[in-house]
């Protein structure tokens, strides 16, 4: 049912938007360049074939097994109302996916993309190719990824980025799922689950959606870090596999090891080393000459060049850069002063889930990890911060608990919120501010927060436990 509405929603947003000149016209040509000139269908056509896929798109979601768990699990026509409202408001948010898709395809068309430099290095390694050296350098992740994207790069462009983007989607969708159901707990009756989704697309959508506009993996990452944390009820190596893909593909996921240790997490953490092993040497599969070549490569260009790379851009928002903000011309000292403090967020947060582990703060310690990662990662940019979804969702989960009332979390979320918002639409107040962070001032406010809420100290009270 999940496929079948993600498809009608595509299908007729597509529609729609050709009608109204948005892909057609002189993007026409664009789009055949793309790969994908099959869209072209007569303009009388599509205003049928637009509301007919919106349509399919509301039934086939609204019906689906997924919104009666996600939503409303319940029968009758009040839980069958709840389930079309989420349904209809998740066709508009696709239609705009749509369209950010096809502002993809003009990218694809007339400059080079993220999901471009995947595609490309991806056919130079299915030639034997130095991938780093086919896109120039602009691409830097390990060569991992591109094995795995193999398949992908025997598509044209265009069509490869379709399924790209349909597949973000589904992962995009289990994300949500498996965040609600880590924090259903806080989540008193269905109405407040379909309040707490609403509220997860608001805070976070606007991360997510500039990832699917230019094709990059920051979804897939988010995906699999979540589903590592939250994977209480699947088998060890689900989450072992996911932790492996999140490590190989990212490095800095490898931090999730911590948490994992410190729960006795014995059996995923096996899995984890088996798949990574297996996943490090699958470069090999063209030859080990061509596997040493890609790591070596990958080394230079994507570890020793970037770590050497100013990160002072305001757009970095990182703890890294914003150490060489605050200190400029001291790189040196910026380097070991991040180093320092990351290896101090990442023992304190592994102490408090050590801490917690047995109590109804442990959910909310886990809840930080993915914000953790963004702050040690020397390359968490403005667009990587769709990893705020699950700190945020468990902030907001707390708020939505009728038992649990606290101005001090809402002051938090709310100035946080305000932080995420303002400069991501309008990078001037990110240019204009402490040391220009507010990004990273937001999530580690909310990051202080759920610590100290887990421990249940001072103001924030005592942590209600789980039943």
């Amino acid at each position: 049912m999940i496929f079948l509405g993600v498809c009608g929603v595509l299908l007729g947003w597509f529609s729609l938007l050709q009608m109204t000149g948005a892909i057609s016209g002189s993007a026409g040509e664009v789009l055949g360049s793309a790969g994908v000139a099959w869209l072209s269908w007569p303009w009388w056509a599509s205003l049928p074939v637009g509301l007919a896929g919106a349509g399919l798109g509301v039934f086939a979601l609204g019906r689906s097994a997924w919104a009666r768990e996600l939503v409303d699990p319940g029968r009758g026509d009040q839980a069958r109302w709840r389930r079309r409202a989420f349904a209809l408001v998740l066709v508009i948010l696709l239609g705009h996916v749509a369209q950010l898709e096809a502002l993809e395809w003009r990218h694809l068309a007339e400059r080079e993309t993220d999901f471009k430099y995947f595609h490309t290095a991806a056919q130079a390694w299915g030639q034997g190719e130095d991938i780093f050296a086919a896109t120039s350098g602009l691409y830097f992740y390990p060569p991992v990824f591109q094995v795995l994207f193999f398949p992908l790069s025997l598509l044209p462009v265009g069509v490869a980025s379709l399924v790209w983007l349909w597949l973000k989607l589904i992962i995009l969708l289990d994300a949500l799922r498996r965040v609600e159901k880590f924090l259903r707990c806080y989540l008193a009756t269905p109405a407040v689950r379909q309040a707490f989704l609403f509220g997860i697309l608001f805070v976070t959508g606007r991360f997510w959606l500039a990832d699917l506009a230019y094709g990059n993996t920051n979804i897939l990452i988010t995906w699999l870090v979540i589903l590592v944390l939250t994977a209480e009820d699947d088998p060890p190596w689900i989450s072992g596999v996911g932790l492996a893909l999140a490590a190989a593909l990212k490095v800095v996921p490898g931090l999730l090891i911590v948490p994992l240790v410190l729960q006795k997490r014995r059996r995923t953490l096996a899995w984890a080393g088996l798949a990574l092993v297996v996943l490090c040497a699958a470069p090999m599969f063209k030859g080990p000459a061509v596997g040493l070549q890609a790591w070596e490569s990958y080394y230079r260009v994507g570890v020793t060049d970037k770590l050497a790379e100013s990160l002072a851009q305001p757009d970095n928002q990182s703890l890294r850069g914003f150490c060489e903000r605050l200190l400029p011309g001291r790189v040196d000292t910026a380097k070991a002063v991040w180093a320092l403090l990351s290896c101090a967020l990442v023992g304190w947060a592994g102490w408090l889930t050590h801490r917690t582990r047995k109590s109804g703060g442990g959910r909310l310690a886990l809840a930080m990890w993915p914000g953790v990662i963004l702050v040690v990662s020397p390359g968490s940019w403005v667009v990587h911060y769709i990893g705020v979804m699950l700190p945020a969702a468990a902030m907001l989960a707390l708020l939505m608990d009728l038992r649990e009332r606290s101005r001090i979390l809402l002051a938090i979320f709310v100035l946080a919120n305000l932080a995420w918002t303002v400069s991501g639409w309008s990078r001037w107040s990110v240019r204009h501010s402490i040391a220009e962070s507010w990004f990273l001032i937001a999530l580690l406010m909310v990051l202080g927060a759920l610590g100290m809420k887990a421990l249940g100290v001072g103001v924030f009270g005592q942590f209600r436990r789980e039943r």
